[in-house]
């Protein structure tokens, strides 16, 4: 049903049967936006929110911890 709604202004839309399984097509997949059932089976949306944005904190230190240190071997270059 929601792939019929959306259908018209998304040219993928990807689905998934629970969070776990949305876990791994977001991992797989770059996407613009989530779309999250807060009772979905194994994992619920508020738990794949969580792990969603624990990853997206992780992968922005490893991109400041790398831009860091690009910084640091230019200025050691200078």
């Amino acid at each position: 049903m929601l792939q019929c709604m959306f259908s018209y202004q998304f040219e993928h839309i990807l689905l998934a049967g629970n969070g776990e399984e949305g876990l791994e097509v977001l991992a797989q997949n770059s996407v613009d936006m989530v779309l999250l059932d807060l009772e979905m089976p194994i994992l619920d949306g508020r738990a794949m929110l969580a792990a969603i944005r624990n990853d997206k904190l992780q992968q922005m230190q490893v991109r400041l911890e790398q831009q860091n240190a690009e910084l640091l071997i230019r200025t050691d270059e200078a």
